[in-house]
């Protein structure tokens, strides 16, 4: 371990711990060095990451003249060590350690994890301090330049003299299909999965090699937690961070800082979970599927108008790229996207845009591919770019259900939570991209569109109008995008734009094959390039697609001279152009003999459903060629060997083996170009491969249920059966509904795979076979019925032998959306089915019916002999709860009269089904509910409400009448339980009190309370309900004095909202008031506060009233009363003795202040008056308020008041005829495009200003 050259270092209270480590040939410090001497690990990285520990690790990984045998193994022991002695303090080991590594060095460090987690004694303190990984190039899948490396090594080795060797071991653990890389990769990969990964892979060739050291399929793992970034370098200059090329490695610079942020964050993986249930496709491979461009091309669109127009724009755009087939559309689309991701793409003034994310939608799984994919794909990118929007985006789509917390992924949530996102600050500069998108079904098309422009659109009317939003689409073409987002930027590629781009290809093409075939150089001595690439070029019309098959397909000879360079170019000049006509006559040259094999296997490579291992097609193409019609043992076909051989002899122009080992066709076009020709002119190949596969899937299902060990392993040895369990339905579906694989699907049966419990973890729910039979369309009602039948006669259990899968299959037919359900509950009934059970976690099934308004299944299910009336369901109701909450009066009376019905069966909540009837105010079923036998009237639910206390709760008049009219007894509520009397009052529901009151016979009517203190008597003040106060007042023992949380009795709350004559009723049984609430007022001030005069009066005159009692602001009731401009109230209140009309509040004022502050001008005048011959003032009071220009103050605010209404009012008025105008004018635009000729110049000019810039259309 080293710094600078230095020992160790003393602790300080550093951020995390940075530990690079070099690669192959590597050196501690020249690997991070550029040939200015500049160390980015010391001289640049302490600038954006201070208070970081930065220490590098060496170790001897020399190739040539190294005597060390140490290996990859070691070297990861080594780093241990030396990491354990440093990490020796305590501290240490809660300070976070973040890896660089380049090349092998990412390797080592897998490798030291993998120890570090296995020997968790010793070294367990590194792997769970690791928070972070960054890659530079590193080949977690070996590199091809290795294998070439090993073999000079060989070579060299031999031939040399000296024990100075090269290293050919270290170079074989670095070859693609390594089983040590696979190895390490394997057991490394849960570890990694915890952590944050940053994986920088390179764009340029090393000039030495003039290819890429490590492919970008060998530098990603693909893992969720993973940002894949391109740097624009060679493998050397990918860890060579220099400060003279910002741009390049800001990318670099960025992420680093983010990852130490992140580490040092208390809740560092507290999303982790919900990123990994986010993240649903490998959308990063299929970012690299797509061809690289070919050196010199592509880069014209980085120049085009309408390109750097929307790249240019001040505020946030979107842009399509529409170009027709084979024009090389997804291969720019990639090449934009890298582009931008490596810092490459600048606005005009200067601002580089280093946030990318992106979906390809031709090289995802078309079956998964949907709006929901790519929305959770775009966000999953997002939220790595910014993490601290993790927990926002988490909150919003969390959910509450029934069972708990789950996370709501429908697109109209995720839209949600992309826009949120995009609207952050740190997203200002965010690249969108999505490729292909006319590969989705076109509604799903058009929302992802409109969705991301309408986001565009708000962004630049909203206040985040400098965000730079940039949304890149790549489609064929259509002329409803014009038509329906004008404002979207449309880049139209054509022959113009490729032609350029063709001729540089074919330019290069001929020179690289000049140089590495000589008969075909010398037979182009006396012949220009140019003739060649005019020819193509030409007939080609701008396809790119046509140019690339056409020379792969004219290099395609062995003997070169220049009678065969002519018939060449004749037989070129023969081609038609158009992509078809060049694929009929390439698969008319294959040799006839192996045309019927060749043909099966690109139709089975068609019909998949995802791009199949060399291992899946050797299993299933002997499938497609047997002549066998049954299969009851896949393992008795022999595989075909060798099957990338004969790909590569008979199959290169139409196949190739992409880099993660799935075998693809060439070009996407010829997949379509099968799917579509060979639909009518070969059907019977692609119906035979449909049929084959299907078979073979049902087959290894078959077989690997009658295996007696059925564990994970098999997958892995028999390589078919993960894609078989997959993928089996969508095949069938493939299938017309009168195919006898239908039949053998139901057979499998009796082997148990589908009457299996849930154990087995490659087990599909029974329920989404038929879900897809029926919601799909898959088949006809009766041909579907048929299936069941026969699987039920093979042995299916219906009911279900486990807990967990019970009664499934029935529950979701009854829940089912469709006539189709509604049909076959009967069947599954007649069948067996017991309709009780229903799997746990569900609703019942007579729930499930009713939830999806299915009245005619329930009348089934209520039908049914073996049903319980009486069952309850997870949440504790019975079939009575059920149909009351969904059903209508009439099934209700019908299960009442019919069966033996508990009506007291309280739910999870505590409601009985008299309780629900009064929440869903059904009276009519209330009353029929009373009249059941053993009805009780007295059971609480959890919140200690009957259920008239319920309906009074709610205010439900008419419901609370029905159970008081209905009931002979009427239960006292106890101390915690609902009060019915005072859930009436608060309500004010005067009839139901007068009902109620008797049949308390007024007993412990103030007892109860609710949740504020307030009683009985405290609403029925409120209400000016006089009359029953005073008969309770007189009958009862209440409390007149009784006060709530707040300190108020009924005669403060009376006296508040003007309650004259309740406040009458309770001064007249001595109701106090002197009492103070909690802001020290009493009933008196309270009045005289609201301005109520009479009530006021009323209490001075018939209460025992204190005029001098003073609030907690220091007011008596001379101030309160001094806002009130009513003389004899003010006198009345001062004949009290020793009333002191002079006295100071706590703010120092009396209340002749409160009067000239209020405009009282009579009260006023009549306190100045009084305290002119008080004797306690200590100086002679000289009234300083004008009180004659009181009324003209208040005049002169009206008279300003109205002036700014009027203002407002013409105001908007005159908006409103503006917006008026332009409607008109917008209106009046298709006539004056139409027949411009119509309209003058002026005109013209006049309507054109009312149209948005983008909208307008040239003159013609």
């Amino acid at each position: 371990m080293a710094y600078s050259g230095s020992g160790r270092m003393a602790i300080t209270p550093q951020s995390a711990t940075l530990i690079a480590l070099h690669g192959l040939s590597g050196d501690a410090f020249k690997t991070w060095t550029d040939k200015d001497n500049h160390l980015w690990l010391r001289d640049s990285l302490p600038e954006h990451i201070p208070n970081a520990r930065i220490m590098t690790f060496g170790y001897d990984s020399a190739l040539k003249n190294s005597t060390s045998r140490m290996t990859v193994l070691d070297f990861a022991q080594d780093l241990l060590i030396r990491l354990t002695i440093e990490r020796q303090d305590p501290l240490e080991w809660e300070r976070p350690i973040i890896f660089l590594c380049h090349s092998l060095g990412g390797i080592v460090a897998k490798q030291a994890l993998i120890m570090s987690h296995i020997q968790d004694e010793t070294y367990g303190t590194i792997v769970k301090s690791t928070t972070g990984m960054a890659f530079f190039g590193t080949p977690h899948r070996g590199s091809k330049t290795a294998s070439t490396g090993r073999m000079l090594s060989r070579i060299v080795n031999a031939a040399s003299l000296s024990r100075a060797t090269i290293r050919s071991d270290l170079l074989k653990t670095l070859e693609i299909s390594s089983q040590s890389l696979d190895h390490i990769s394997r057991l490394s990969s849960q570890i990694l999965s915890g952590m944050s990964i940053i994986s920088f892979y390179e764009q340029k060739p090393l000039s030495s090699t003039g290819s890429l050291i490590v492919e970008q399929f060998s530098a990603i793992l693909g893992f969720p937690n993973e940002r894949a970034i391109p740097i624009n370098s060679d493998h050397r200059g990918i860890s060579r961070c220099s400060p003279r090329h910002p741009n390049l490695y800001l990318p670099v610079w960025s992420s680093l800082k983010e990852m130490v942020e992140k580490s040092l964050l208390e809740s560092r993986g507290e999303y982790d979970e919900f990123m990994d249930k986010l993240f649903c496709v490998d959308y990063k491979t299929a970012q690299l599927r797509p061809r690289q461009p070919h050196h010199g091309t592509c880069d014209w669109i980085f120049h085009n108008p309408t390109f750097r127009d929307w790249l240019d724009s001040p505020q946030s755009a979107a842009l399509l790229l529409s170009a027709p087939p084979g024009f090389g559309k997804t291969v720019l689309t990639r090449h934009v996207m890298e582009k931008v991701l490596a810092g490459e793409q600048m606005y005009s003034d200067g601002t580089c845009i280093n946030l990318g994310v992106s979906f390809f939608c031709s090289y995802n799984d078309q079956i998964s591919t949907s709006e929901q994919t790519v929305l959770r794909s775009l966000l999953h990118q997002l939220l790595q770019l910014h993490p601290r929007a993790q927990h926002v985006v988490c909150n919003g789509l969390l959910e509450r259900k029934m069972l708990g917390l789950a996370y709501d992924f429908t697109p109209e949530k995720l839209w949600v939570a992309i826009r949120d996102v995009l609207s952050m600050d740190g997203m200002a500069n965010t690249f969108i991209c999505i490729d292909a998108i006319e590969e989705l079904n076109t509604e799903d098309c058009h929302r992802i569109v409109a969705g991301f422009n309408d986001i565009v659109n708000n962004m630049n009317k909203t206040s985040k109008r400098t965000h730079r939003i940039r949304v890149f689409f790549s489609s064929r073409p259509s002329a409803q995008y014009r038509v329906n987002h004008p404002s979207m930027h449309i880049l139209s590629v054509n022959r113009q734009h490729t032609e350029m781009d063709i001729r540089n290809y074919l330019r290069d093409s001929i020179t690289e094959f000049c140089q590495t075939n000589a008969p075909f150089a010398e037979a182009m001595a006396n012949r220009s390039p140019t003739s060649i690439i005019e020819k193509m070029t030409k007939r080609s019309d701008g396809m790119f697609l046509w140019a690339t098959v056409a020379w792969e397909n004219f290099c395609q000879h062995i003997f070169w001279n220049e009678d065969v360079l002519e018939e060449r170019l004749l037989d070129l000049e023969s081609t038609p152009p158009g992509i078809n006509p060049l694929y009929n006559k390439l698969l008319d040259r294959i040799d006839p003999t192996y045309r019927k094999e060749l043909w099966a296997f690109f139709a089975m490579i068609a019909v998949a459903k995802r791009p199949l291992s060399e291992a899946e097609l050797s299993e299933l193409l002997p499938v497609m060629v047997s002549q066998r019609d049954e299969l009851t043992n896949p393992c008795q076909m022999r595989p075909f060997p060798k099957l990338l051989d004969i790909i590569e002899k008979h199959c290169r122009d139409f196949i190739t083996v992409h880099d993660d080992g799935k075998i693809l066709f060439c070009h996407l076009s010829f997949k379509e170009y099968l799917l579509q020709t060979w639909a009518t002119d070969r059907p019977e190949i692609l119906e035979k491969a449909k049929v084959s596969i299907s078979k073979a899937c049902l087959a290894y299902i078959k077989y690997w249920d009658s295996l007696t060990i059925q564990d994970g392993s098999w997958t892995s040895r028999i390589q078919l059966l993960d894609y078989a369990v997959s993928q089996y339905l969508s095949h069938l579906a493939s299938l017309p509904s009168d195919h006898p694989l239908w039949i053998t699907y139901a057979e499998t049966a009796d082997s148990g795979y589908f009457a299996r419990d849930n154990t087995s973890p490659l087990h599909p729910l029974f329920t989404e076979t038929f879900s897809r039979w029926i919601s799909e369309k898959l088949m006809s009602i009766e041909k579907c019925h048929e299936v069941v039948r026969a699987v039920v006669s093979h042995g299916y259990d219906l009911n279900g032998k486990d807990k967990n899968t019970r009664g499934s299959i029935l529950n979701f037919c009854c829940g089912g959306d469709g006539e189709g359900f509604k049909l076959t509950v009967p069947l599954l009934l007649d069948l067996g089915a017991d309709p009780n059970l229903y799997p746990p976690g569900k609703d019942s099934n007579l729930k499930a019916a009713l939830y999806k308004n299915h009245q005619d299944t329930a009348k089934v299910l209520l039908r049914h002999p073996k049903f319980d009336p009486n069952q309850t369901d997870r949440n504790g109701q019975s079939a009575l709860h059920h149909l009351i909450g969904f059903s209508s009066d009439e099934a209700i009376f019908t299960l009442l009269e019919n069966r033996v019905v508990e009506v007291n069966i309280q739910d999870r909540v505590g409601s009985t089904p008299l309780h629900l009837a009064v929440d869903r105010q059904r009276s009519e079923v209330v009353r029929r509910l009373l009249l059941a036998p053993h009805i009780r009237l007295d059971i609480i639910d959890k919140h200690g409400r009957t259920p008239l206390a319920l309906a009074t709760w709610w205010g439900l008049k008419q419901i609370a009448l029905i159970i008081i009219e209905r009931s002979e007894a009427f239960p006292i509520p106890e101390n915690s339980h609902v009060s019915p009397l005072l859930s009436a009052a608060k309500h004010g529901e005067e009839e139901i009190v007068r009902v109620l009151l008797p049949k308390t016979r007024y007993k412990h009517i103030g007892r109860d309370l609710d949740e504020s203190g307030k009683g009985f008597l405290h609403y029925a003040t409120m209400n000016n309900w006089h009359d029953t106060i005073e008969t309770c007042l007189m009958l009862s023992d209440i409390n007149t004095d009784q006060i709530d949380h707040s300190g108020g009795t009924a005669l403060h709350y009376g006296a508040k909202l003007g309650c004259t004559e309740s406040c009458r009723a309770l001064l007249k049984y001595e109701a106090s008031t002197r009492l103070q609430d909690r802001n020290g007022r009493n009933a008196a001030q309270m009045a005289a506060e609201a301005g109520f005069k009479d009530t006021l009066e009323l209490i001075v005159r018939e209460g025992n009233v204190d005029a001098n009692q003073r609030d907690h602001q220091g007011r008596n009731l001379v101030h309160w009363a001094a806002t009130l401009d009513c003389l004899d109230v003010m006198q009345l209140i001062c004949q009290q003795p020793g009333v002191d009309v002079a006295r100071r509040d706590n703010s120092g004022k009396m209340p002749i202040a409160y009067a000239w502050s209020c405009q009282c001008p009579k009260v006023g005048r009549y306190l100045s008056l009084r305290m002119k011959y008080l004797a306690t003032l200590s100086v002679p009071w000289k009234d300083p308020y004008n009180w004659d220009r009181v009324f003209e103050i208040a005049t002169t605010q009206y008279m300003k008041a109205q002036l700014a209404a009027e203002e407002m009012r013409k105001a908007s008025e005159r908006a409103a005829q503006e917006e008026t105008k332009k409607a008109a004018k917008l209106e009046e635009r298709p006539r004056w495009e139409e027949a411009p000729d119509q309209y003058s110049d002026e005109q013209r000019r006049e309507l054109s200003q009312a149209v948005p810039e983008r909208m307008k259309l040239p003159w013609r």
